[in-house]
C-alpha cells in the first residue's frame, strides 16, 4: 500500500487541484466520510474514477460492480449481519475456502481478523467506494438484514400512521444536484401545536443565513425541544457518534459517545435506510448515549439529515410533546430536511469562488 495520503496521490496525478482538495477534506472535517465521497459529491470526481483511483493507491483491485449488484447468496449470508454492518462490507463470492468481499477499507486489519475468526475463511478484500457501498447495503439490506424486522422495531413506511406519502415525500424529497436548496417559510414549524413551537419558527428562519455547520446544529436543537422533551444530533460516519443534545439531559456534550451498533437500533436503521424510524434504544448496548442524555430510553422518533441524499446526521428525538404525533413529526421532518438544505448552502457556498483566485488553474 502506498504511504502516500489517497488525497496527495489524486493531487500529483493530477485528477484534482488543491482547490478541490482543500474544499473536500473540510467537508471530511465537518460531515464525516472519505475523501472520495465528497469528491464525488461536488463532482470533482466520478465514482468509477474514485474506485479505480483506490485501487491503484491501495494495490487492491476493485470489486466487480456486476457482481456486486447480483452477489452469490451463499457469499452474502456467510457474514454475520452485524459484521457487514459494523464493518460497511459485502461478500459477493465464494470459491472453495476463499470468500470475496467488497470493502470500504481493504487493509482493516481488524476486519480481517474477525472475519477469519467468524468464518473459518480465507477473504480476499477487493475495494469499494464509500458512495456505492452505501447503496449496495440499501439495496441488499432487506435481503441480508430482514430477521431485524422481526423484532418489531422497523423503518416507517410513508402511508404509516405518522406521516402520509404525500407528507413524506415531499419532506424528504432530495435538491437536485447543483440547484440552490430551497428557502422556502418556516410555514410547516408553524403548524398549531404549541405557544413554543410556533415561537421557535424565527429559528428555523435563520438556519437560512447560517455559515457555519455548528450554528444549524445549535438552531435545529433550539427548534426541536419544543417538540420533545429530549433532543440529540448524532454524526453518521463509519459509526454513529454523538454530537450535542438538548432538554433533559445530563450533559449536552456527546463527543465520544457512540451509538447505533446495535442490531435493534433506530438510529442505526435511520442512518442505513435513511428513513424516518421509532424504536428505543438498546438499554445495555446504547448504555453510554442513554447515560449522556439523561434519559429512560423511551419511545423514540430519529429522523434522517440528509446532503444530496447522504445521511450525514440523525435528529433523534424522545417523548414527543405539543400536539398530535403525526403534525409534531411533519414539524421535524421539516426540520432536517431544513438542516440538510443549511449545509448543502454551506458547502455551495464555500466553493463559490472565483476561478481566476484558483492557483491550480
Amino acid at each position: 500500500m502506498n504511504s502516500q495520503s489517497f488525497g496527495h496521490a489524486l493531487l500529483e496525478r493530477g485528477l484534482i487541484s488543491s482547490r478541490q482538495f482543500q474544499e473536500a477534506t473540510q467537508s471530511v472535517v465537518l460531515f464525516g466520510g472519505r475523501l472520495g465521497t465528497h469528491l464525488v459529491a461536488s463532482r470533482a470526481l466520478d465514482e468509477e474514477t474514485v474506485e479505480q483511483a483506490l485501487a491503484d493507491h491501495l494495490g487492491v483491485a476493485r470489486a466487480p460492480a456486476g457482481e456486486l449488484e447480483q452477489p452469490d447468496p451463499e457469499a452474502l449470508g456467510a457474514i454475520p449481519r452485524e459484521l457487514v454492518e459494523r464493518f460497511r462490507l459485502l461478500a459477493f463470492r465464494r470459491e472453495g475456502e476463499t470468500l470475496h468481499v467488497a470493502m470500504t477499507d481493504p487493509w482493516d486489519c481488524e476486519a480481517a481478523e474477525v472475519l477469519l475468526l467468524e468464518t473459518g475463511l480465507r477473504v480476499l478484500p477487493y475495494v469499494v467506494s464509500e458512495t456505492r457501498m452505501q447503496r449496495l447495503l440499501r439495496d441488499h439490506f432487506d435481503e441480508t438484514l430482514a430477521e431485524r424486522r422481526a423484532l418489531g422495531i422497523d423503518a416507517l413506511a410513508p402511508d404509516e400512521e405518522l406521516m402520509d406519502a404525500e407528507s413524506f415525500a415531499s419532506l424528504s424529497e432530495a435538491a437536485p444536484a447543483g440547484a440552490a436548496p430551497a428557502r422556502a417559510p418556516a410555514a410547516a414549524l408553524r403548524t398549531p401545536v404549541a405557544p413554543s413551537a410556533r415561537a421557535s419558527a424565527e429559528h428555523l428562519e435563520a438556519l437560512a443565513a447560517v455559515s457555519n455547520p455548528w450554528e444549524s446544529v445549535r438552531l435545529g436543537l433550539e427548534v426541536a425541544v419544543a417538540f420533545a422533551r429530549i433532543a440529540a444530533f448524532l454524526v453518521v460516519r463509519d459509526r454513529i457518534e454523538g454530537l450535542q443534545a438538548a432538554g433533559a439531559v445530563v450533559r449536552r456534550d456527546l463527543t465520544g459517545v457512540f451509538a447505533g451498533e446495535a442490531l435493534a437500533s433506530p438510529l442505526l436503521r435511520a442512518a442505513v435506510t435513511g428513513r424516518v424510524t421509532r424504536g428505543v434504544l438498546c438499554r445495555k448496548a446504547e448504555r453510554a448515549l442513554i447515560d449522556a442524555l439523561g434519559s429512560p430510553a423511551g419511545q423514540a422518533v430519529v429522523f434522517p439529515v440528509k446532503v444530496q441524499s447522504r445521511v450525514v446526521n440523525l435528529l433523534y428525538v424522545e417523548d414527543l410533546i405539543g400536539g398530535p404525533p403525526d403534525a409534531v413529526c411533519r414539524a421535524l421532518a421539516a426540520l432536517a430536511a431544513r438542516i440538510g438544505q443549511a449545509y448543502e448552502a454551506i458547502i455551495r457556498d464555500r466553493k463559490a469562488v472565483d476561478p481566476r483566485k484558483d492557483p491550480t488553474r
